[in-house]
């Protein structure tokens, strides 16, 4: 364990007669510094008696002057009285002094980059009769690490194109927002279909949730009801048609009301009463002249636009993103362990507010979020680590941010929430959001500076198609009854109820 020992004068908060000669007299502060663990030191400190008594006398004599004491006119008491009646409260208030300049001195002299203030416990701290006033505190401070060859960093960059599908595409989604569910009378459901029917959860034979007339959307889903995770279910509903019962298996979660049933294996299912298929109206003059378009060329011609800037946008992403992973992989930096269990828990308490924010029950949400703490964990810690190596890097490169570039961002935020910027501007320096996005700004400097050195090559963009599942695997996770199969005592089972 690394140890090292220096002596540092104490520089703040001294009176006048200490300031004009007496200070540089006294003998100075012992501080030791010692490692305790990554990024993290232990700072001793003591604080010489003779310091004490001195600064104590100084204090002394400095209330005598001012102290109003019965039967003496101001000035005028004497000093035994003076240390009787307020040498205790003296001496507390000195500690608090002493400490707090001692932790101020030793952090500057040392150049100790301490990670928020130190939470140190003055109470427990106790200011001796005689002798010299030690005391101690932990600290995490800024990991210390060296940086990568930044010169030449490997980036490869993906050309883009829009093609007259995307556009169409792009449309479709659009016009989607105005269309309506219709029901299907023949045939499965397809990807995207709405699912109505009554939603039920099986442990075992008992039914211990059900929730009737509930309108699901058949494909991939994050979707979690009734304590359980139903992706696989609305994956399920491709290709079942009305009347039937798609099942799933299921892991029950740990906030259901049913204690029994927590943590045990389950199956949920849906009893299909209807299936509706969206319908998208289609692009007529009248559409676009309502959205403001003089005809179909030009509104397309808006819109590949859009896409291109965005493909680009997203290619720019990309290869910062190669330059950010590759600063990661060839950096070794140890966090404090304080730091990162708090980094984890900032980041599980974002993703609960996000998804609670899109409609999802708060104990749903906690459910979702505790199966994705792995994924967690490992992306906060990565985040904290690049903050740390961009930061320094930045230092090294001289990237600043200025007024201007933040006021630019403020501007794009206060037009998409239909804000004044002032007002934008103030809710994000209330909310010490602002400070974060100008470390956003400046970290895509950085980036954008190693992009301007690294060695690029073009890469072909390569269109991912989707795995078909096997039979087996269907079968595994799907099992559509008829109606005649359906169990006809299911409505019949008693039920508890959900959350």
């Amino acid at each position: 364990m690394a140890e090292k020992k220096e002596t540092s004068p104490s520089s703040a908060g001294q009176t006048e007669d200490l300031e004009q000669g007496a200070e540089k007299d006294l003998p100075d502060n012992t501080v030791v510094v010692e490692e305790v663990g990554p990024a993290r030191v232990r700072i001793k400190i003591e604080v010489p008696a003779e310091r004490i008594e001195a600064r104590l006398d100084n204090d002394l004599d400095e209330l005598r002057r001012s102290a109003e004491v019965p039967g003496f006119r101001v000035g005028r008491a004497p000093r035994k009285l003076i240390e009787k009646r307020f040498g205790s409260d003296t001496r507390e208030r000195l500690k608090n002094v002493l400490v707090a300049e001692g932790l101020e001195d030793a952090i500057e002299k040392r150049e100790l980059k301490t990670l928020g203030e130190p939470q140190l416990d003055i109470e427990a701290i106790e200011m001796p009769e005689e002798g010299p006033l030690c005391f101690e505190v932990e600290t995490d401070i800024e990991p210390k690490f060296d940086l990568p060859e930044l010169e030449g960093i490997d980036a490869s960059k993906v050309t883009v194109s829009v093609e007259d599908k995307d556009v169409d595409e792009t449309i479709k989604s659009m016009l989607a927002r105005e269309g309506v569910y219709e029901p299907v009378s023949d045939g499965g459901a397809e990807k995207g279909d709405q699912i109505v029917g009554d939603l039920w959860l099986k442990v075992g034979d008992e039914e211990i949730t059900r929730r009737d007339e509930m309108a699901l959307l058949a494909g991939p889903s994050n979707l979690a009801l009734m304590s359980v995770e139903l992706n696989d279910l609305c994956e399920s509903f491709v290709g079942a048609k009305t009347g039937s019962q798609v099942t799933s298996k299921v892991t029950v979660g740990d906030d259901h009301t049913n204690e029994e049933a927590r943590g045990k294996e389950g199956v949920a299912g849906m009893d299909i009463k209807e299936i509706k298929r969206l319908k998208i109206p289609p692009l007529t003059d009248e559409w676009l002249k309502k959205a403001g378009w003089e005809n179909q060329e030009e509104f397309r011609s808006m819109i590949k636009e859009n896409l291109q800037r965005r493909l680009e946008d997203q290619a720019s992403d990309a290869m910062r993103m190669q330059i950010r992973e590759y600063l990661l992989s060839k950096t070794v930096l140890d966090l404090p362990e304080d730091l990162s269990a708090g980094q984890i828990e900032q980041a599980e308490n974002r993703q609960l507010v996000k998804l609670m924010q899109m409609g999802i029950p708060e104990p749903q949400a906690r459910t979702v979020v505790a199966n994705k703490s792995e994924e967690t964990r490992n992306k906060a810690l990565d985040d904290t680590k690049a903050f740390f190596i961009l930061r320094r890097v930045g230092d090294d490169y001289g990237v600043e941010v200025d007024e201007g570039e933040i006021n630019g961002q403020v501007a794009v935020m206060a037009r998409n929430y239909g804000l004044r910027p002032e007002k934008m501007r103030q809710q994000l320096s209330s909310s010490g959001q602002l400070e974060t996005m100008a470390n956003q700004i400046r970290e895509v400097k950085v980036l954008d500076k190693l992009l301007a050195q690294a060695k690029i090559s073009e890469a072909k963009l390569e269109k991912k198609v989707a795995e078909k599942k096997t039979a087996k695997k269907k079968v595994a996770k799907k099992k559509v009854s008829k109606p005649s199969d359906a169990p006809k005592t299911a409505a019949k089972k008693k039920k508890a109820p959900d959350k």
